[in-house]
């Protein structure tokens, strides 16, 4: 799933992580662009903050990321939201073009994505 929003969107992740070592290189599954900074931002030199700057922050200890029964992220809803906000069909082969969704169609979904994560995660 992230590989294929690497490839047909162009995203590129950096690994925000208290990993190091072969624990660190065992995690890692993808091609990162950074790991614990955002490259662009040290090398323009346009941010002092140790935080990397980033448009989407997936964060599986986030208030509100949506999780699973066991308390891990829930890849399968994650991979949704994404889907929606990328507007591509990443659940599905790359030669099916997405579900063509009207705008309510995508709040709905999104609701119903919030109010799960609210119920896994016991703020209801």
């Amino acid at each position: 799933m992230l590989h294929r929003l690497q490839a047909q969107v162009g995203v590129r992740y950096i690994l925000w992580t208290m990993r190091s070592g072969q624990e660190l290189d065992d995690a890692v599954a993808l091609d990162l662009w950074g790991i614990n900074e955002n490259p662009q931002q040290r090398r323009t030199g346009w941010a002092t903050s140790p935080k990397a700057f980033a448009q989407l922050y997936i964060d599986d200890a986030a208030l509100g990321c949506p999780r699973t029964p066991e308390g891990y992220a829930d890849w399968e809803a994650i991979t949704h939201m994404l889907e929606l906000r990328y507007a591509v069909g990443l659940s599905h082969a790359s030669t099916t073009p997405p579900p063509s969704r009207t705008p309510a169609e995508n709040q709905a979904t999104l609701k119903s994505l919030t109010d799960k994560a609210r119920d896994l995660s016991g703020l209801r």
